[in-house]
């Protein structure tokens, strides 16, 4: 199972009350509300020479190795729509399952990396650098099922994360969890 796969069953498994996921879902036995964004960014090491850089062009990852996450992240489906809608060709020299893996990759020197603003880990090995021309995004949704959603619980997560003013909307839970 991928990690939408594994919320999206715990909800109707009755396991989560609320999940957060990376994309709208189309499900009438669920109720989803839109939360907020992320621009993706490019990761380097800090010595790489894109390093100093505030931002970047596609062009210049053409060819360049890559550490990515699966197709099923959707980070990585952000970054494979705008390289498709730039022409521009990666070598995924390692997929890894895990952010920070694959962070910890790139602080190794194996490749460039992406990651969504929200879920960038300050570190002095590593730069963010954002792509001048391509948009990159990924989302975040507010998930629980349809009939819970009134529950006092399940309904103060959703008015506290509707209150948060969007400009300082960070990253969510991924699972609230009601027997925790």
């Amino acid at each position: 199972l991928g990690f939408e796969d594994e919320v999206l069953a715990g909800l109707h498994d009755f396991h989560y009350d609320v999940g957060v996921l990376g994309r709208p879902v189309n499900d009438t036995r669920l109720h989803c509300e839109y939360y907020n964004s992320h621009r993706v960014m490019v990761i380097v090491r800090a010595d790489h020479r894109l390093g100093r850089r505030r931002t970047i062009r596609m062009a210049e990852l053409q060819d360049g190795p890559m550490v990515l996450r699966p197709h099923l992240s959707t980070t990585r489906q952000a970054f494979d729509r705008a390289l498709a809608e730039t022409g521009v060709s990666v070598n995924v020299v390692m997929e890894i399952n895990n952010r920070e893996a694959a962070r910890e990759a790139v602080v190794r020197g194996f490749g460039l990396g992406i990651v969504a603003e929200s879920e960038l880990a300050p570190s002095p090995s590593i730069r963010a650098v954002r792509v001048s021309d391509a948009e990159m995004f990924t989302q975040a949704c507010l998930v629980c099922l349809v009939e819970p959603r009134d529950r006092p619980l399940i309904d103060a997560y959703f008015r506290i994360a509707a209150s948060i003013d969007p400009k300082q909307r960070g990253a969510l839970p991924a699972i609230v969890d009601h027997s925790a």
